[in-house]
């Protein structure tokens, strides 16, 4: 068992550290790629909170999600009207259509994403086995550890 729970905590490790490795490289190497958790609700059902968006610069097109900037915030919207200057956009959820906004502003579209349900779904998941693991290997005569305590006074 404790061999399990060393191997999961060296993976974790290894991911974020890859995670932070990835994201270091795309800031100073200038990649055409966002990505970002959306907060607001906007484009419900398509995208929930809490979902990770991935984003690509590109060119805007009518049905694609796309990010752009807006009063200091960023904002997260399907293209409903295009030309060969502007957007005009509009959440999921929403009933009016965004103000047009000029193709220069636009971020990048979203070429993917994760909603934050799975996401959620998969912590609480991965939670419950692992105390599953540990619950079962500490009534597991083949994983009891024996630990010894010594006093160095």
């Amino acid at each position: 068992m404790f061999y399990v729970m060393k191997m999961t905590r060296t993976i974790i490790i290894i991911i974020v550290l890859s995670i932070v490795m990835c994201l270091i490289l795309w800031k100073h190497l200038n990649l055409p790629i966002c990505i970002g958790i959306v907060s607001g609700s906007s484009m419900e059902p398509t995208i929930t909170p809490g979902s990770i968006v991935i984003g690509i610069r590109d060119e805007p097109r009518i049905g694609s999600i796309v990010v752009f900037n807006r009063n200091g915030s960023l904002v997260i919207h399907r293209v409903i009207q295009a030309n060969s200057t502007h957007i005009v956009t509009r959440g999921d959820a929403c009933i009016e259509n965004d103000p047009p906004i000029s193709i220069k502003d636009v971020l990048c579209v979203i070429s993917y994403y994760v909603k934050g349900d799975v996401i959620f779904l998969a912590i609480v998941i991965g939670t419950c086995v692992t105390y599953l693991l540990i619950t079962l290997g500490n009534n597991n005569k083949y994983t009891k550890t024996k630990l010894e305590t010594r006093n160095y006074n």
